[in-house]
């Protein structure tokens, strides 16, 4: 990942650009209640990457749109769910 996003979508946007399709395919076959499987690989990613630990204040302020809590870990999970509607609409 190499872009910095700042919003949500822009976010979901570089993963669907990025992630492979067998990547995407897998993730599409797990249940929503299921994707915090994914918390320490795609998850710990996009922490690191979009630098939700600190760096990048326009993604936090566009997740608070949807969460309340603004933890990294909060962040990351809304971006994987929003992520895994849009590979499931495809």
């Amino acid at each position: 990942m190499t872009k910095l996003p700042k919003s949500i979508d822009e976010a979901v946007e570089i993963l669907l650009s990025e992630v492979g399709d067998k990547d995407r395919s897998m993730l599409s076959k797990y249940a929503k209640d299921d994707l915090i499987t994914f918390h320490h690989t795609l998850g710990q990613s996009i922490r690191n990457e979009f630098e939700l630990w600190g760096g990048n204040d326009e993604l936090v302020k566009d997740a608070s749109k949807f969460i309340s809590d603004l933890h990294p870990d909060s962040i990351s999970m809304l971006i994987i769910e929003k992520y895994w509607e849009k590979v499931r609409q495809r």
